[in-house]
């Protein structure tokens, strides 16, 4: 049993640095290109900022080259200015409008509850595991 527990451990170590070794490449090539990047993106986006000032001060609506198109895109999207009034709106519907909200709950909200002996009503905690792999780095 000894023995083979020592194969697999030998086995993930191997696994382990492998994955580090990697990881570590990785990284250095992705510093690598977001170096070489940086400007380009600036760029871009001062670029972007300059066609969003032209269209606004034109009242341009879209224009077309040989490699790309251009064109104002509108699309509605809720802002919520008071809380209390949209709360109001969902429970004097009787939750029938609750198509307006997602479909999540947050986490933190829901543990502190839990921290504090609460239970919510329809929730059930839900354990998630994940694998967490911390790199040992130089100290250059």
């Amino acid at each position: 049993m000894k023995k083979v527990q020592t194969v697999v451990a030998r086995a993930m170590a191997k696994q382990i640095d492998e994955y580090a070794r990697l990881k570590m490449q990785i990284e250095e090539m992705d510093a690598k290109h977001e170096r070489l990047m940086k400007p380009r993106r600036e760029k871009l986006a001062k670029l972007f900022a300059e066609l969003e000032s032209t269209y606004t001060k034109e009242e341009l609506r879209g224009a077309k080259t040989d490699l790309a198109t251009t064109y104002i895109q509108e699309k509605t999207v809720p802002n919520i200015k008071d809380w209390e009034a949209f709360l109001n709106y969902l429970f004097r519907n009787r939750m029938k409008a609750a198509d307006l909200l997602r479909k999540q709950v947050s986490s933190t909200a829901y543990n502190a509850r839990l921290e504090a002996g609460k239970s919510v009503p329809g929730l059930e905690p839900l354990k998630l595991e994940t694998l967490t792999i911390r790199l040992k780095r130089s100290k250059a």
